[in-house]
């Protein structure tokens, strides 16, 4: 139980208990607008993405979901925070609603969240904010950091007045089955005549024995260790300028990477139009440690830029490895041969080079990789292979050589739909295909498959293989 005194001096008096009902306080009105304007309330370094979000995809029977998400956050780490809110006791279902708007955005990407974000802007600020104007604002607070594999992990945060105990049991039971979920209590209190706002974390607390009877929780998946290693680590171009290697000023050239043959080309064509583009400048401050053409930017905003002007469109970048090293006047604090070996290095291998950035611990994952490669390009094709399984393989092959068309696919340079498989002309993500082709070929049903073993490219080289080159 909470109490909350007023103290004079040696006099503590109790401050008189209230709620949001008996103080005519709303839901939408009121709550919401605290936490929107306190995302401390939902954790360290969220950015609140949107509020009130129903723009659902239509289900199979063409009527989209009407629910209306309370609050959408990011944390700095590139996590969803789904927050649901009751101003009073809460609901004996506001978990499932919880978990319902967090399968639904899973499936975000960072186009997603840019258009939501700008539409919310748009709505607080009373004036157009863009799309572009949004994903700016993402990129920046999570500093180039964002992870499609994150992202499907959203965390949820559930607040509220009191919690039932069959809330509080299947929290409980929900986190040890790994799913991050917190429980916020709100209080209200009357203190002369003014009212005080109380958010206090009442789950998970070090006694959760203590708090409902339920086993210790377990140990997170590898997607959460990476969140965890995430939120502690800092990013390529924050390493660079805490470290002071490069100093202010120094300038950089511009050399596309990570894209097809095709795009690299319009990308270089477009570079060499005018000598200004391909020049950028070491600004020493993150995020934005790029002067591009009279602008501060991160790495990859350049990089966007360079790529939405020149093709249209947005990709899977690693911006850092976009700039060159290329400025052979050596600074007077600076040693000379580190100097000269840094010179037509991009900020990726010089952070290599000094030790601060350890690609076995921070690769990027492995969709992400293929996207930002040089192959498999747009349109290649791929053949199904059947990798080494403790199931019947024999038999999966034999599936497959009925027809032609079940070992042939196509690449496409999506995030969430990289294959198109000619059997049936639809795009698949490589794990959901190879996880189709096991239950057409033997009848099982399972999610437990690593879908880049199953596709490789002409010379025979599996796509997990290109992924590690």
């Amino acid at each position: 139980m909470t109490q909350l005194f007023i103290v004079d001096d040696a006099r503590a008096t109790p401050a008189e208990a209230t709620s949001l009902p008996d103080s005519e306080l709303r839901e939408r009105e009121h709550l919401q607008e605290w936490v929107i304007t306190n995302p401390s309330v939902l954790g360290d370094d969220v950015l609140v993405i949107t509020s009130e979000y129903n723009h659902w995809v239509a289900e199979s029977d063409g009527v989209p979901a009407r629910d209306r998400l309370d609050v959408l956050g990011l944390d700095e780490a590139g996590r969803l925070v789904v927050v649901e809110l009751k101003r009073g006791v809460a609901t004996r279902d506001i978990h499932l609603q919880a978990i319902t708007y967090a399968a639904l955005v899973s499936r975000f990407t960072l186009d997603t969240l840019a258009q939501a974000h700008a539409e919310f802007l748009t709505r607080r600020l009373d004036k157009p904010v863009t799309a572009e104007e949004g994903r700016s604002r993402i990129v920046d607070h999570v500093s180039d950091n964002l992870d499609p594999d994150v992202l499907k992990r959203p965390r949820l945060v559930l607040i509220a007045s009191s919690f039932p105990k069959q809330v509080t049991s299947s929290v409980v039971w929900l986190s040890e089955m790994s799913l991050d979920i917190s429980l916020v209590q709100v209080s209200l209190w009357r203190v002369a005549d003014r009212l005080v706002a109380d958010f206090s974390t009442i789950y998970p607390v070090p006694e959760v024995e203590e708090f409902t009877l339920a086993p210790e929780r377990v140990k997170a998946g590898e997607v959460t260790k990476r969140i965890d290693q995430r939120a502690r680590s800092k990013n390529i171009v924050q390493l660079l300028v805490e470290s002071e290697s490069i100093p202010s000023g120094t300038n950089l050239r511009i050399v596309p990477h990570g894209t097809t043959a095709e795009a690299r080309k319009a990308l270089e064509a477009w570079l060499d139009e005018d000598s200004a583009r391909r020049v950028a400048i070491w600004t020493g401050e993150s995020p934005k440690a790029i002067r591009w053409l009279g602008d501060d930017y991160t790495p990859t905003g350049v990089a966007n830029d360079v790529l939405g002007q020149t093709t249209g469109s947005k990709g899977a970048i690693q911006g850092p490895a976009w700039f060159v090293l290329d400025d052979p006047t050596c600074p007077g604090d600076v040693d000379p041969e580190q100097w000269a070996e840094f010179q037509g290095k991009t900020l990726v291998e010089i952070a290599q080079a000094l030790g601060l950035y350890l690609a076995a611990e921070r690769r990027a994952p492995i969709i992400d990789r293929l996207l930002a490669s040089d192959e498999p390009a747009e349109g290649q094709a791929l053949t199904i292979v059947v990798p080494p399984l403790k199931r019947n393989v024999d038999s999966i092959r034999s599936w497959l050589a009925e027809d032609s068309s079940r070992v042939s696919a196509t690449w496409r340079q999506d995030p969430d739909t990289q294959v198109i498989w000619a059997y049936d002309g639809q795009a698949w993500s490589m794990k959901r295909l190879a996880s189709e082709i096991l239950r057409l070929s033997l009848g099982v049903e399972t999610n437990n498959v690593w879908g880049p073993n199953w596709f490789q490219v002409a010379d025979g080289r599996t796509l997990s293989k290109i992924a590690d080159i």
